[in-house]
């Protein structure tokens, strides 16, 4: 045994540097804690700026994967989803739009030449025993009796089978005659047999037959640096009046190229693109298509008078165009929305509260703007008819370089504009290099709290 005098001294010890160890303890576990939350702090920290980075590669990647200019917040400013918002650019499947690319003189001259060649050789692209079930699919619409069932074009492609007689039996070929001696032709292209036109298509399409406002438009399309495109394969032009824009879902064969630009001239029109039938079921009764668009997937897009409409890539490719048939809406509930580049809109009375338009319910809505329906100007002289020029074209497989455009940012939605900034170099640069020293900034605060405590 220890003298009690040892144990004494060893017990005073222990006492002394018992409080030492503790103090000790407790400062290695602080410490720890500190590099613990530290590591924690830097990788939440780390993450969003390693998701952003990577969220704007994909974007980068999605815009430039196409042979022509990325699209841009002005493209989505005239495209609406279903639920009435601008998609985001990554999700823009290829629709551009130039802005009033044709002068009012350009337009006029196009569309004098269009009802010319109209006259020649159009032909209805409806066959005449379908017309009366077209036309008891009107019969929601108050304005009926103002409504006409047609669809005219001219192309350098073949017609249909089924618009030609030579295909037809005896029986339809004697519905034919009858149906004809009961109708009075009001226009030549009322009446003409379904037949090519003459500048062909494809291959052997030669543009000299065309007019010479054509080739000029041609022209000036191809001119366009921001597009990659060869050849011309197909130039066609679809006609409607009356009110009657229906178009049903449809693709262009393609044989006509991987570019389909568009021009209307008569008046706007929202036209719809759809995901095809076998990728997503459709709507089936006419008014839930007029209504409701045939799918929750489907785009609608603004196309106004005299702006180039350019489908490519998935829009192209894996979509189809179509027209809805649309819905009524008085004409005193719409707002005039005046085309800059079109002469002035005529003014329309308070007293035409009656009366009616049927119009497609794609519903576009801007700063003090709202367009319902097929026409963003309820024009007296452009609301009954529409012109609309398809002309199909290949790509030149070359590396088009991404020029720069001047974005209207006065007309971008909030989403555009953070996407807009979250894409600019600098705005980035600036984003991680602020991250950077707030993370720096904020460590060196907890180590002052962890020490103080």
């Amino acid at each position: 045994m220890l003298p009690r005098t040892v144990v004494a001294q060893r017990r005073r010890e222990n006492f002394v540097s018992f409080p030492k160890k503790v103090q000790y303890r407790s400062i290695i576990r602080k410490k720890k804690a500190s590099m613990r939350a530290e590591r924690i702090f830097y990788i939440g920290c780390c993450a969003p700026l390693l998701s952003g980075i990577g969220y704007v590669a994909f974007v980068k990647l999605r815009l430039r994967n196409s042979q022509h200019r990325p699209v841009s917040p002005v493209d989505n400013y005239y495209i609406k989803n279903m639920k009435g918002q601008s998609p985001l650019l990554g999700e823009n499947p290829g629709i551009r739009i130039e802005e009033n690319f044709l002068s009012p003189n350009e337009q006029k001259q196009l569309r004098l030449d269009a009802h010319v060649l109209l006259n020649q050789y159009g032909y209805s692209s409806i066959p005449f025993y379908m017309k009366d079930t077209f036309l008891k699919q009107l019969g929601m619409y108050q304005s009926r009796p103002t409504l006409k069932v047609n669809a005219f074009k001219c192309s350098g492609r073949p017609p249909a089978d089924e618009l030609q007689e030579s295909n037809w039996t005896p029986a339809i070929q004697q519905a034919k005659k009858e149906h004809d001696a009961h109708e009075k032709p009001q226009y030549a292209y009322e009446s003409n047999p379904p037949v090519a036109a003459p500048w062909g298509c494809g291959n052997g399409l030669n543009v000299r037959q065309l007019p010479s406002s054509f080739q000029t438009l041609i022209s000036k399309i191809k001119s366009q640096s921001t597009y990659s495109l060869g050849a011309v394969r197909d130039v066609t032009i679809d006609f409607r009046d009356h009110k009657y824009f229906r178009l049903f879902p449809h693709k262009y064969p393609m044989e006509d190229g991987s570019n389909l630009f568009m021009l209307t001239l008569d008046s706007d029109v929202v036209l719809t693109l759809l995901p095809s039938e076998k990728d997503r079921h459709r709507r089936t009764e006419i008014f839930d298509q007029s209504l409701y668009s045939f799918t929750d997937a489907d785009i609608d897009v603004l196309h106004r008078k005299g702006d180039l409409l350019c489908l490519s890539d998935k829009a192209r490719l894996h979509m189809e165009l179509a027209v809805r048939q649309g819905v009524e809406e008085p004409l005193s509930t719409l707002k005039f929305i005046r085309n800059r580049m079109t002469r002035d809109n005529e003014e329309l009375s308070n007293s035409d509260e009656e009366t009616t338009a049927s119009e497609n319910s794609g519903n576009f809505e801007g700063s003090n703007k709202r367009i319902v329906g097929n026409l963003e100007t309820v024009d007296k002289s452009t609301v009954l008819n529409n012109i609309c020029f398809v002309i199909g074209g290949a790509s030149k497989k070359i590396f088009c370089l991404e020029t720069k455009k001047e974005f209207k940012y006065i007309s971008l939605s909030a989403d555009q504009l953070d996407l807009l900034c979250f894409t600019n170099p600098f705005f980035l640069f600036g984003w991680c290099c602020g991250l950077h020293f707030g993370a720096h900034a904020t460590v060196f605060l907890i180590h002052i709290i962890t020490v103080l405590i």
